[in-house]
This record gives C-alpha cells, structure tokens and sequence, in this order.
C-alpha cells in the first residue's frame, strides 16, 4: 500500500500509493550523508520493517512505518546500484559502495565482509548479478569480476576487457550472460558470455547500448 522513493540528492518519500500523499519524509543530508558525484541512483529495497538504501559508505536503512534511521554506515559518497538480497550464511544485503562490495545485515547493517571494487569516479553503477553464492561485478573502466561468496569472498576470475558494464548489469540466462558492453557514449556490443568462465561466446555490432 506505500511507496518508496528516494531522489538524486537524498530525499526519501514514503507514499501512499492509492491517493499519492505523502506519509513521510526524511532528508540524508540531515545525517551528515551526501550523494556521489551524479547523485543517489539505487532503487530503495523493502526488508521486513525496514527501507534499505544505497546511501553512505555502506547503506542505510529507515523504518518503514515512520522513515527514522534504523542504522546506517558511515558518511563516505555510495555506488549507485540498487541493494540486492543475498543468501549467505545468513541472508545479506550486497550494497555496492564507490568502492568496495559490501555483505551487511539486512537488520543491523553489521558487515559481514568486503570486496574491493576501485573505478574511475566511482562508477560502480551496475547492479550485482547473483547466481547462487556467485556475485559478477562490471564496470566500463574496471572490466568485470566474478566472486565467490561463503565466509569471504574469493575471486573466481576477472577480467579488463571481456565485459565492461555502463548503466544496465544484463541477465542471466542458463549459464549464459548476455550484457551491453563499453560507456554509453562510445559503446562497442551487445554480448553473450558463459557465466561459469568468463568466457566471450559472441558479440553484435548493433544494437550498440541499452538497458
């Protein structure tokens, strides 16, 4: 019956969804935190009684009925993916921060581990892709990553220029990856890779970017 929002500076909305009033507000700029350079990007994600956010060095959650801080992670600029659940040990929230992959309780915000994840401007922009306790990270001037997750992350492989994601993660099919590949302004494919090695099975000229 709500819905939830949060704007390219900071302001989170909690909206009723059939009149479209607004149940509450709240500011991040009012607990020291601030966006990165193009702003806060990330969907807000639901856990329980919680709105979780990419937001701070990371994420931060409000509750849900009210819109005050539950917890939240430091001050430090985020990445601008949205927050993806994921089953480790105990379930996780993935925050893909400017510059390291963080495992945080979904309840807590306690972290569980890091990967780091270093780009130019901090574009960690692509939403992780999860395929069972496998995580690939993508960036257009890093080039991609695959992480297997358990106690720690371990690296399965990467590489610079296999696959370097811009705005869109691309989508799992089977063991086959298919993703745009390079910035939006000079990008090269669109391309298919086996998930399990990395491997670049085909790529097309046309369409050249997209979501």
């Amino acid at each position: 019956g709500h819905v939830f929002t949060i704007s390219k500076w900071g302001d989170v909305f909690c909206f009723d969804a059939v009149k479209g009033s607004v149940v509450w507000a709240e500011k991040l700029w009012n607990y020291g935190i601030r966006s990165n350079r193009w702003g806060f990007a990330g969907s807000p994600v639901i856990y329980r009684d919680l709105v979780i956010l990419n937001a701070g060095t990371s994420g931060v959650a409000l509750e849900r009925a009210t819109g005050r801080m539950a917890w939240f992670n430091g001050t430090n600029v985020a990445g601008y993916a949205t927050p993806q659940f994921f089953d480790g040990p105990s379930k996780q929230v993935l925050i893909f921060g400017a510059k390291n992959l963080y495992a945080v309780d979904p309840m807590t915000g306690k972290e569980n581990w890091r990967f780091p994840f270093e780009t130019g401007y901090d574009v960690n922009n692509t939403d992780p892709i999860i395929q069972g306790n496998r995580i690939l990270l993508s960036s257009y001037n890093r080039g991609y990553a695959l992480v297997e997750a358990s106690e720690k992350p371990v690296v399965v492989y990467e590489d610079k220029k296999a696959l370097r994601s811009h705005l869109s993660p691309g989508i799992i099919v089977g063991d086959y990856l298919y993703s745009f590949n390079g910035e939006a302004k000079t990008a090269t494919d669109f391309r298919c890779l086996r998930f399990s090695t990395g491997e670049v099975k085909w790529s097309v000229k046309d369409p050249r970017n997209g979501s």
